[in-house]
């Protein structure tokens, strides 16, 4: 979902509408830039997401953008793979992130933290190596 992206009907209609199933903001956002288009960011629209409040519905989600995100860049198979295998590395980066949260209380919620952190970047990394090897996810 694109959520926060402004444009001017003019760049909309030389762009193209979203493609249905793509990440559509990095899609469509690409599209624009290759037209010529820029784009800026203005923390002035920011947007909040619902939290996901269990792993089916977190699992659910990320299962859908990691699919996306391969109909977008799942073509630079080295990349792809790359990028797969690094992804339960990548946690190692907001360790520190979620250890120093305020909005964790307590040692056992950052522990739970860390935890769901983990398994989403292994199960993420996962899930992109099946569909670089051209597998279904669900």
């Amino acid at each position: 979902m694109t959520a926060n992206l402004v444009t001017s009907r003019e760049v909309f209609l030389r762009v193209g509408d979203f493609i249905d199933g793509l990440s559509e903001d990095v899609d469509w956002c690409r599209r624009a830039v290759a037209l010529g288009s820029s784009l800026r960011f203005d923390p002035e629209l920011a947007v909040r997401h619902p939290t996901r409040q269990d792993w089916p519905s977190l699992r659910k989600k990320w299962m859908r953008t990691t699919r996306e995100g391969y109909g977008i860049d799942g073509a630079r198979r080295a990349a792809w793979f790359l990028k797969a295998a690094l992804m339960p590395v990548s946690a190692l980066v907001h360790v520190p992130k979620v250890l120093m949260s305020k909005k964790l209380a307590g040692t056992r919620e950052r522990l739970a933290g860390l935890g769901t952190l983990f398994r989403l970047r292994f199960a993420r990394g996962w899930w992109m190596l099946l569909l670089g090897l051209g597998r279904q996810i669900s």
